[in-house]
């Protein structure tokens, strides 16, 4: 199994604009009210990747079946259009994941998974209403999880600012 080091040099080599933390898995916070948040967003339904269209799994228990977490993240400034840096911003992270993800695979770890930060963006004009066009590459919103990313991420000494004025970040998990 590949250990932490590897991977963060991995992401500080080939991915120098992410930034990672080793997180114990015990201590990834999951709330109901976090899975609660969902049902008021836009997405709701709408995204592949979204509730309530993820597996009903109890993910508390599939992060626990993982060895490894560390959350990756960045962050972009917010110039004049918000909505334009927050869509880049999801974009960017999900597909820094999943280049991670192939770099485990290809390092012996087929098990493997990432949850993004934000709703899947992988396609330009939203998705199809019938099947999701990019099944192999579609993630799952870490905050769909249940997982308190604020609090999480506190304890790894990310300090995430609301609301956003300035500067947005992004945080993801990958789990090996």
């Amino acid at each position: 199994m590949v250990d932490y080091p590897i991977v963060e040099d991995y992401v500080k080599e080939k991915l120098p604009h992410m930034y990672t933390a080793r997180v114990n898995i015990e201590d990834i916070e999951f709330e109901q009210r976090f899975e609660l948040l969902c049902f008021y967003c836009g997405r709701y339904n709408a995204k592949w990747t979204c509730p309530p269209r993820i597996p009903k799994a109890d993910y508390k228990r599939v992060f626990s079946e993982y060895d490894k977490a560390l959350l990756v993240y960045h962050t972009l400034e917010v110039k004049d259009d918000y909505d334009k840096v927050r869509s880049d911003s999801s974009l960017i992270l999900h597909r820094a994941l999943l280049e991670i993800e192939d770099f485990l695979l290809k390092n012996g770890n087929p098990v493997r998974i990432s949850f993004i930060g934000g709703s899947c963006k992988l396609c330009k004009n939203d998705c199809a209403p019938d099947k999701c066009r990019n099944p192999y590459q579609a993630r799952i919103p870490l905050e769909a999880t249940g997982v308190n990313v604020i609090t999480t991420a506190a304890k790894c000494g990310i300090d995430l600012q609301f609301p956003v004025t300035e500067m947005i970040s992004r945080i993801g998990i990958i789990l090996w």
